[in-house]
């Protein structure tokens, strides 16, 4: 398994991974809108290792924290990692069967796309699966 320090898979990274990838200012936006629009999940595409997932799931203990990858292997890795956590739901599919299935399941979803794999980029699926809430796109 490869660790450069930011987990077993962040060297395949194009941004060394870490939460929003180590990006402090991402993450301050991603706390503002959160609180500015009451947001009562969070909705993540593209679990990958799971560190956006970890960070989120400590920073807002009392909402729901889904996620999905289609990659088996990052989604068992994630699994294992964040297993115990309440408030994590995590999916082993495609980002668009996932926002359809929760689209009417939150008042205020935060939804923060960031799934892509090699040549496959699903948001246009995505956003046609999103009716209300606040969209991020990573």
């Amino acid at each position: 398994m490869l660790d450069n320090g930011t987990g077993p898979f962040g060297i395949i990274m194009a941004d060394g991974a870490g939460p929003f990838g180590y990006d402090i200012h991402f993450a301050l936006e991603v706390d503002y809108l959160m609180a500015l629009y009451g947001c009562d999940a969070f909705i993540e595409t593209g679990t990958n290792a799971g560190d956006t997932t970890d960070f989120v799931s400590k920073q807002y203990p009392f909402i729901s924290v889904v996620s999905c990858e289609i990659d088996k292997v990052l989604h068992d890795y994630s699994s294992k990692r964040l297993s115990g956590r309440e408030n994590v739901f995590l999916y082993n599919a495609s980002s668009e069967v996932i926002l359809y299935r929760f689209q009417a399941t939150f008042n205020t979803p935060f939804y923060y796309l960031d799934a892509h794999f090699y040549d496959e980029w699903p948001l246009e699926k995505e956003l046609k699966n999103i009716d209300r809430g606040v969209v991020c796109i990573g």
